[in-house]
């Protein structure tokens, strides 16, 4: 009430209506000022949503005056301060820099530019002179990494001597990249020559530059390299479609896997390359599985068959464990429909038997 009293008060003085550029300066120095510094926590004590609080800060609406007394007791400030604009404006203390962060903000200064004192001028005179006769050249800006200087100071003060090194490090890289030239036509030379040429690319890794830059240089070479790879693979895919049609008459039917091992090359390439081809070795070799599987239930069956009648004739009755045990090859029948079927027609056959001779033993009493 006090705060109201004062503004009726102060009324007669105002010329005109707050601005909503003013009310909008004040909530925001409001919201910095409070103990939430957030607007999410302030509008949230307000009572208000928080899209309503940022129309306010922004200056698209003004609030009422009730709400404007709940900002000032909130932010702890006067309401004529509030209406006039006159709060003061609140300024975070920033974190203190770590030392780190310190010797990066040094650093980052420009440097002032240093002194030549007469040793120094002595002591960067001598290098440049050593340089002169130093084997490989180095260039200007080793030389100003070594002596902590600019390469455009040394330049200035000693300009003959700079030319000096700057020709010999030119020519030295001439050399240099001539020698490099040198290297790479004899090494496109040598892969035409080769029994089996390799392509640019490989060429391009082999000396660590890009076949962009070989195919520039030395086009007819790159041409004629690229000529002799084609012939080359074009020979070896015709070598691998003969070794996979004789594949298809080979006994026994290899799967593509094996095939590809015994080429040397990837399943994934030849199928890619040889897609027809590579299904007819799929079927065939799945037909083959099939007919191996075929081939060993009916053997394991057989054997069975053969062990369980043995056991009858010795007087034991075959039980799948005994039976188990008596196998080439003991196994868990158990795990095999087709030997369990196989045992169960045995059994049937002995049960049948069993049942006829009990009935002929008991004609045979009849008849007595």
């Amino acid at each position: 009430m006090k705060q109201v009293g004062e503004l009726i008060s102060a009324a007669p003085a105002l010329l005109d209506h707050p601005r909503k550029a003013v009310i909008a300066k004040s909530i925001t120095r409001c919201i910095e000022a409070s103990p939430f510094k957030n607007e999410n926590e302030f509008a949230r004590n307000l009572k208000i949503p928080q899209p309503t609080l940022n129309d306010w800060r922004i200056g698209n609406h003004v609030p009422q005056l009730d709400r404007i007394l709940r900002v000032c007791f909130i932010a702890g400030a006067s309401l004529l301060d509030f209406i006039f604009g006159r709060l003061p404006e609140v300024h975070t203390p920033q974190p203190p820099l770590s030392n780190e962060a310190v010797k990066q903000r040094i650093r980052s200064r420009p440097r002032l530019p240093r002194r030549w004192t007469e040793a120094e001028y002595k002591k960067a005179r001598g290098a440049l002179e050593a340089a002169l006769v130093e084997s490989p050249p180095p260039s200007m800006v080793e030389i100003a990494r070594r002596l902590d200087r600019s390469a455009s100071t040394l330049q200035m003060r000693f300009t003959e001597l700079c030319r000096k090194i700057i020709a010999c490090h030119e020519e030295y890289r001439k050399e240099c990249q001539l020698q490099l030239w040198n290297r790479v036509q004899l090494s496109l030379e040598a892969g035409i020559r080769a029994e089996s040429p390799p392509s640019t690319q490989e060429v391009a890794c082999r000396l660590k530059c890009s076949k962009t830059v070989l195919v520039q240089h030395f086009p007819e070479l790159c041409e004629e390299l690229s000529k002799l790879y084609r012939k080359r693979r074009s020979a070896y895919w015709k070598r691998i479609e003969t070794a996979l049609k004789d594949s298809l008459e080979g006994l026994p039917p290899q799967s593509m896997r094996a095939i590809a091992k015994d080429l040397g090359c990837s399943h994934t390439s030849i199928r890619n390359y040889f897609p027809d081809l590579c299904r007819q070795l799929a079927t065939r070799y799945a037909q083959h599985r099939s007919e191996q599987s075929q081939c060993k239930q009916e053997q394991l069956r057989l054997e069975v068959r053969e062990t369980a009648l043995a056991m009858c004739e010795e007087g034991n009755y075959p039980t799948v464990r005994r039976v188990s045990q008596c196998l080439a090859q003991p196994r868990y029948l158990r795990s095999s429909k087709v030997g369990l079927a196989a045992l169960r027609e045995v059994r049937r056959e002995i049960n049948k038997r069993s049942e006829s001779n009990v009935r002929g033993s008991k004609r045979m009493r009849n008849r007595s």
